[in-house]
Order: structure tokens, then sequence, then C-alpha cells
């Protein structure tokens, strides 16, 4: 597995929700080895509307190492090795995640994982791994954690319909730079 989803706890009563999401800088699931480490630097949010897909982006640089989405409702639990780069927060709606692996020395270097994330799953994704996800429900809303200050020069767009990955929804919204990136194609022979 590429990815790794925790099911984060909220406390709920009358009023609605409170969830922690850190505590001195880091994850209150910090528990975990590959989660240790993360300490967010700088956080953006998105709203999205329903089938419009954002990605596929990853770091090429290690000074954005780690990443996580946090999303509040689903049920999966997976694992993952390597480093962790950027994380994301869905803080309401229902995505359908892609990650490509593009960790060259990976034993899932091409492999495509898929996720339907929902509110309270926060999800771990190493360090080169793409990702992009597409909008299930009306609109959500993702909350961004990186680990440095993000630099547009290092973050690297793959055209999100170039992937072979099936989108569950006919694709609505991809902003201008997401439609006219390279290819996975020709990301792999610019790496050659």
């Amino acid at each position: 597995m590429i990815l790794s989803v925790d099911k984060l706890e909220p406390f709920t009563d009358s009023r609605g929700i409170f969830l922690k999401l850190m505590e001195d800088g880091t994850y209150p699931k910090n528990n975990e080895a590959n989660h240790n480490t993360f300490r967010p630097i700088q956080s953006f949010f998105t709203v999205t509307r329903k089938s419009s897909i954002r990605g596929m982006h990853f770091y090429q640089s290690p000074s954005v190492s780690k990443n996580l989405i946090c999303q509040l409702r689903s049920e999966i639990l997976s694992k993952t090795r390597g480093e962790i780069r950027k994380s994301f927060v869905i803080i309401s709606g229902e995505i359908f995640l892609a990650a490509i692996d593009l960790r060259p020395n990976s034993e899932t270097f091409g492999t495509i994982e898929t996720l339907n994330l929902n509110a309270y799953d926060q999800v771990s994704i190493p360090r080169m791994v793409a990702t992009g996800f597409q909008v299930i429900s009306n609109e959500a809303t993702v909350l961004y954690f990186l680990d440095s200050v993000h630099k547009p020069d290092q973050d690297i767009t793959i055209n999100p319909i170039s992937c072979g990955i099936t989108w569950p929804l006919s694709i609505g919204a991809i902003s201008y730079r997401d439609l006219n990136a390279v290819t996975l194609e020709e990301y792999y022979a610019l790496k050659k």
C-alpha cells in the first residue's frame, strides 16, 4: 500500500463536533512511525465543487517532505512506508483520492492507488507520490498542511486525465495548469 489512513475521533455533543488536529506542532496520532516527525509549517484550504478534479501534484524537492489528508468520516485503514511529505484535512464532503508512486527505487513504483474518503479520515502520503482528487459530494473542503513553505517551482503537476485513472464521475472543472501539465508518459520519458 502506498497510502496510510487513520480514523480521527471527534468529540461530539449537542453543539456539534470538536476535533484536535495537532498538539504542540505535531499530530495526535504521532505514535505511528510515519507521523512522528511531521511538523506543519504552512497550511491552505480549498473548497471544491462536485466532479471537479485537483491534481496530480507532488513535490520534487525534499524541502517539502510530508503529506497527510485528514477528512472528516470514513473507515479506511492501511499502512504506508517511507517519508511523509504533506497533509490534507477534509473538513467536509467526500472525495475520491488517487495516488501514483513516483519514487524511483520503490517496490510500488508506477502503482496507482485509489480511495474513497470522507470526514474524519487522516491520510499520510509519502514523498514523490503524486496525488489528486475528485469531489464526489456536492462540495468538499480540504485543509492542507505542509512541513515547509510551499515553493511553486518545486510543485510538479501531471495531467490527471493522462494517468489511466478511472475517475468515478464525469470530469467537471480542472484548472488550466493541471489540464496543460505534462502527461504521465511524458513525465516518465523525462526521467529516463
